[in-house]
Parts: structure tokens; C-alpha cells; sequence
């Protein structure tokens, strides 16, 4: 267990107006729960949310740096994105031995990406908020993200979409990491046959069974996986939604998991 110190004030405020994860780029935080009564010892985790662009690998980077050696989950939402940044996170994420799930991060008082948004804990600059899994989802590139986790959970309330990528987030040379050019549905079915032996390879590293790249492949549009196909394709690693990793009941536990953290 780790123990930090508290700076800031109780976080019994509304939550943060919502935002269209379709309409920003990812962004990443540290978030404590914040509606659980839990402290002093809460679970927190890093929400991951919004589009995937070429350089948010480096964002996370960033949060990384600043959290040390602390390994905490990663609850993701996010429509897609760059496929070649969507592999390089997926690869930091299992590096770092990090466990996913798709989930739905509501702030509390304020969202990080507001202007003037401070965070309550500003020592490590870790916000406070909830999580549910209604609705979330996990489409296209970020799949791969999710799969670069050791545990992974995706609830069946949370919709989990592959294909094989159109648009901007396609170039012509998969693998030089040309700027992503505009593409229409036809010539991004030519051109992600020069991206399958790269997610061929990411597969195998992640352990997600080869039997998926067909079907992703195969379509410009999105084919929603039921749990059986999740489980099947080895994508999850269990039952259940983000309260594996965040509820905060697991700090009481005998040994709770290392994303409790005591604030005093």
C-alpha cells in the first residue's frame, strides 16, 4: 500500500459537466475515487479518454514520469484513433505490467482538460471522480490500446467495436509513419493490408488469438464483439467491468491491490 500525503480540500462537489469523447483528443489524468466514502484509503487509477492522435503515446509518457514506480489501472474510453499510436501505448501499458478496462471516468468538481481546473491532490495531480461502464466503449484503435493490458475487463454494458480503420488515421506507408492523409472506404481497404503484419506481430506479443485479424479486416464498419467473442479471442482476461480494478471496497481487502492509496 502506498501512502501519500493530502493536499487539498473533501471533494463533495457535482461532478464536471461531460464532454463527447468523439470531439477531443485523449487526454490522461490520475483520478482518486471520489463517492465512496473510502478514506483514507481509495483507489485511483489513470482515465484514459478521447481520440487517439500520432502523439498521444507521448502524453502518456508524461504521466508516467510523474507517477514513479506507482502502477495504476487504466480505465479507457475513446473511439479509436492512429493505429500506430495505439500500438506503441498498447506496448508501454504491458511494459509497465498495467491492467485495463473500459469505463467511463466522471470528474468531480471540474475536468483536467478545463482551463483552471486544478487538481485536489496537487502534490501528484490527481483529480477525484467515479467510474461506471454504461456506455463506454472501446472502438477501432482502441482496442489495441486495451489489449496492451495484463488484466482486462470489458463490461457487457460497454460496447468493444473492431475494424479494420478509415480516414485520416490511414497512410500510405504503414510502416515510416507518414502524416495520415484523408482515404476513401475503398482505398483503406488496400491500404490496411500493408498494417496487418504489424498487428499480426502486436497480437502475438499481447497473446490475443490470430483468429480476430480476419474480422477486423474485413470491414470499413464496426463489428460490435460479444462477451463470448471477447473471451474466445482471448481479448479479456475475466468477467466483470472497471470495478475489478477501482472499486473501492478491494482496499479493505487483506492485501488490496496497489492502486489503494492512503492520503492522511
Amino acid at each position: 500500500m502506498v501512502i501519500l500525503l493530502r493536499i487539498g480540500s473533501s471533494a463533495f462537489a457535482e461532478e464536471a459537466p461531460e464532454i463527447d469523447v468523439y470531439e477531443t483528443e485523449m487526454t490522461f489524468a490520475v483520478v482518486r475515487e471520489g463517492k465512496a466514502l473510502c478514506e483514507p484509503t481509495c483507489t485511483e487509477w489513470i482515465s484514459a479518454f478521447g481520440k487517439i492522435e500520432v502523439d498521444t503515446d507521448n502524453k502518456l509518457k508524461v504521466v508516467f514520469e510523474k507517477l514513479g514506480n506507482r502502477k495504476l489501472p487504466i480505465i479507457i474510453e475513446s473511439p479509436g484513433g492512429d493505429t500506430r499510436a495505439a500500438l506503441r501505448i498498447g506496448r508501454m501499458i504491458r511494459k509497465r505490467g498495467l491492467d485495463v478496462a473500459v469505463g467511463h471516468t466522471h470528474y468531480i468538481g471540474c475536468r483536467p482538460s478545463t482551463n483552471g481546473c486544478e487538481p485536489l491532490y496537487r502534490r501528484d495531480e490527481a483529480y477525484t471522480g467515479r467510474v461506471s461502464a454504461g456506455g463506454a466503449r472501446c472502438d477501432s484503435a482502441c482496442t489495441y490500446v486495451f489489449m496492451g493490458g495484463i488484466n482486462r475487463y470489458v463490461h457487457p454494458a460497454s460496447p468493444f467495436g473492431v475494424h479494420l480503420g478509415s480516414g485520416k488515421y490511414l497512410s500510405n506507408d504503414f510502416a515510416s509513419g507518414l502524416t495520415p492523409v484523408e482515404t476513401s472506404d475503398e482505398e483503406s481497404m488496400e491500404i490496411a493490408t500493408k498494417a496487418k503484419p504489424y498487428v499480426a506481430d502486436y497480437f502475438k506479443e499481447m497473446g490475443i488469438r490470430p483468429e480476430l485479424i480476419p474480422t477486423i479486416f474485413s470491414s470499413v464498419k464496426l463489428i460490435e464483439l460479444s462477451q463470448e467473442r471477447l473471451e474466445y479471442y482471448r481479448i479479456i482476461t475475466g468477467s466483470g467491468g472497471p470495478n475489478k480494478l477501482i472499486d473501492a471496497k478491494l482496499c479493505k481487502d487483506k492485501e488490496p491491490p496497489q492502486n489503494c492509496i492512503m492520503r492522511p
